[in-house]
């Protein structure tokens, strides 16, 4: 077997300011910066010919600067809309790990069964998500494959700084259920 292990930094730096085009009064404008800290640790073991498992452990520390203003104005019912001015300074981590059991009953048929497990630290809770996946090997270029499994994404940062209250928000959960077909062009592809 092997593992494979990362550590990762990454960031996004946005600004812009945006007038009303009838006077050239400020309407609105941002300086923001999202940022992230990655670890992450995947493993490999080739038990035999027919079984393999993957196993591994992901961290993300994620925070943001977010400098937000929107200038007051009167909407199209008359309505004054107030000003406001957003300076905040979010932080949020997510923890998980992941373990596959990969399994060939047969030359042609490959099956994996999956789990994985996340913590997040603003709804302080954890998501468990099942997964499995049936190849049918038609030939050397070619199969066909179904999958089930369930996904949980975390809420974006701009949402949960917006109120306290959205941290106690559900992360978005999918069903994924997929049936394709794998078609390599060359032998080399």
């Amino acid at each position: 077997g092997y593992s494979n292990t990362s550590l990762s930094y990454s960031f996004i730096k946005n600004s812009g300011q945006w007038n009303k085009t009838s006077n050239q009064r400020v309407y609105s404008s941002s300086e923001n910066l999202e940022g992230n800290f990655v670890f992450r640790n995947i493993n490999y073991l080739q038990m035999d010919k027919n079984h393999k498992i993957e196993f591994g452990v992901e961290a993300r520390h994620e925070m943001a600067d977010y400098n937000y203003y929107y200038n007051s104005y009167i909407n199209r019912m008359g309505l004054e809309i107030t000003e406001i001015d957003l300076n905040d300074h979010f932080q949020y981590t997510k923890a998980g790990s992941f373990f596959n059991y990969n399994w060939s009953p047969a030359d042609k048929i490959k099956m994996t069964w999956g789990v994985r497990g996340e913590y997040y630290s603003g709804s302080e809770k954890v998501y468990i998500s099942p997964r499995f996946s049936l190849t049918y090997i038609l030939n050397s270029r070619m199969s066909v494959f179904g999958s089930v499994g369930d996904y949980y994404q975390s809420l974006p940062l701009f949402l949960l700084s917006q109120n306290p209250d959205n941290e106690k928000l559900k992360a978005p959960k999918s069903e994924h259920h997929v049936i394709g077909f794998d078609c390599m062009l060359t032998k080399d592809t």
